[in-house]
């Protein structure tokens, strides 16, 4: 089980798929808050045989070591270890917090992306719909009450950033895809206003989704993986 050490943390990471004689670099995996990179099994799997994935624990995430740490510091992370494994350009995708670290990592970070898949981004923390802040808030209460640092560190991070202008989107000339549910977490024109920032994107809704993409539909996410970055 390969380790990456950076900034205090031990960063798990695995290269699953067609690795062996790749003539492409690989696909890298941003699981959300909370997950690991298992969120993503179900719908690479169909791709296994096709495309080469580079999948990351973030820091308190999964396997990986580290205190839970904000936005900035897990791009920070998944930068320095492509740079480490001599990756200078991939395509990504990225689910929630995930998506959010794929774009600090393009905006503050330096790193070049080919094609970009954003499942579930916000911006900024009003992206969320107003109920899902007021409910994580309760969530955030709990965890004090029960002294779990780790689970109201995590929430915290939700409802405190990112803070990423609108404007600074269109620097990114990547091929990107912006999705989310039709019943996401994320206001609809939150991922509207993304969409739009950026030159070369486009929007896809999932019809009868909610913000939970990689595990419920998981088939229309590889078929849109397959298309998108053959």
């Amino acid at each position: 089980m390969p380790y990456y050490e950076h900034n205090g943390a031990k960063l798990h990471y695995e290269f699953v798929g067609s690795v062996a004689g790749a003539d492409r670099a690989p696909v890298l995996l941003l699981h959300g808050n909370g997950e690991s990179m298992h969120v993503f099994d179900k719908a690479i799997e169909p791709l296994l045989d096709k495309l080469p994935f580079l999948a990351i624990d973030s820091r308190a995430h999964g396997e990986s070591t580290g205190e839970a740490a904000g936005y900035d510091t897990m791009a920070d992370d998944a930068a320095s270890l492509l740079r480490a494994l001599n990756v200078e350009c991939c395509d990504v995708v990225g689910y929630s917090d995930g998506a959010i670290t794929a774009l600090l990592m393009a905006l503050d970070h330096g790193v070049s992306f080919g094609r970009m898949i954003l499942i579930g981004a916000n911006i900024y923390p009003e992206g969320l719909k107003l109920g899902v802040r007021l409910k994580m808030r309760g969530e955030l209460a709990k965890c004090r009450a029960n002294s779990d640092e780790r689970g109201a560190k995590l929430i915290e991070i939700m409802l405190s950033e990112p803070h990423i202008d609108p404007s600074e989107l269109a620097a990114i000339k990547s091929r990107v895809y912006v999705l989310a549910g039709d019943r996401d977490m994320i206001r609809r024109s939150h991922t509207t206003k993304i969409f739009e920032s950026m030159p070369n994107a486009t929007m896809i809704i999932f019809d009868r989704q909610g913000h939970d993409i990689p595990q419920r539909a998981y088939s229309r996410l590889a078929d849109i993986m397959r298309r998108a970055l053959k």
